[in-house]
């Protein structure tokens, strides 16, 4: 009899420690699923840290060699009027884009008539693109009267008087913050070198239209010099980059300098299949790849 008494507490011990095995499993396991989602988040972080300095570097490369090699720029600048343009380093999807500013409209200078004109190319509808380049023109503008004139509800909070600042702003318009940021950069910006739109629209059919607005004739400063976007994405499993700037083009002296940088987010969806060398060039192509697989 004393034998089978302790058999018998020998089983409760074993499922008494069994039961403690479970309970600590179960509160454990959320603190172990936070550290690997912890662990991710920070490795992708850092992932997109290295991709947004790659992206920079890739701009800075593309802006130097545009400057010394017109046909180059030539080059870039048709192709990103279609689309950009997309390749592949390795298991990284590149995609470039380099836009004439000349050729978009300049939000602190354009009048409300061909601001709305673009606002209906991007879809909105006549009447609410007639009242959101108003309340843009009064968003950029320091009188009171202009402000006391913007329509209420064009605006998603109160907003300053002054010329913009950045294209992001354009998210503070309700009407505008369905469209991605890379749409309106496509469209608007904030250095065209001229006051109003060349006739190099990347648009044919806001194009068709710009006879109802004054346009811009080329001029000898215009041909010395161009005002150029460039924005590169670098897109992989465990991170995305990117980098936008603008730069001023000496075409004279075969130089560049950059006005503007800054991140826009927008991953683009475009044709990954085609070699980076025949889009960027071999020089390029082979920096970027050294950079992104040292």
């Amino acid at each position: 009899m004393p034998r089978i008494e302790t058999n018998h507490n020998d089983g409760f011990a074993l499922v008494a420690v069994l039961a403690f095995l479970m309970m600590f499993a179960m509160f454990l396991t959320p603190f172990v699923t936070a550290s690997k989602v912890r662990t991710l988040t920070v490795s992708n972080h850092f992932e997109s840290i290295r991709l947004d300095l790659a992206a920079q570097a890739i701009n800075e490369m593309l802006s130097s060699k545009m400057s010394r090699d017109p046909s180059f720029k030539e080059k870039l600048l048709e192709a990103s009027r279609q689309a950009p343009q997309s390749c592949k380093i390795r298991d990284i999807i590149l995609t470039a884009e380099v836009l004439d500013q000349s050729s978009l409209i300049d939000l602190n200078r354009a009048t409300p008539e061909l601001i709305a004109l673009g606002l209906e190319r991007l879809g909105l509808e006549t009447l609410q693109a007639v009242e959101t380049a108003q309340a843009m023109v009064s968003f950029r503008s320091f009188a009171s009267a202009a402000h006391a004139a913007s329509s209420q509800a064009e605006r998603s909070q109160d907003m300053k008087h002054g010329p913009f600042e950045s294209i992001v702003e354009l998210h503070e318009f309700v009407s505008l913050q369905p469209i991605p940021l890379d749409r309106l950069a496509r469209l608007f910006t904030l250095s065209n070198p001229t006051e109003n739109l060349t006739n190099r629209s990347l648009f044919p059919d806001l194009q068709r239209r710009l006879g109802t607005v004054r346009v811009s004739e080329p001029n000898d400063q215009a041909e010395a010099q161009d005002v150029l976007s460039l924005t590169t994405t670098l897109q992989s499993g465990g991170g995305f980059g990117s980098d936008y700037q603008v730069v001023t083009i000496d075409n004279v002296n075969k130089t560049y300098s950059t006005q503007i940088t800054m991140r826009l987010r927008q991953r683009h969806e475009g044709n990954s299949s085609g070699s980076c060398a025949s889009l960027l060039g071999s020089e390029i192509s082979a920096f970027a790849e050294q950079g992104l697989y040292p």
